[in-house]
């Protein structure tokens, strides 16, 4: 299965999407952007 990653990163936060070759998503999460965090 092939699976897509896109990530919209700001400032605070980066939000991460997987989806999959048939356009299922497969995960959704965020992340802070600062590695300290």
């Amino acid at each position: 299965m092939k699976l897509f990653v896109g990530l919209d990163v700001s400032l605070e936060k980066t939000a991460i999407c997987v989806i999959s070759e048939h356009g299922k998503i497969v995960r959704e999460a965020q992340a802070a952007s600062e590695p300290e965090a």
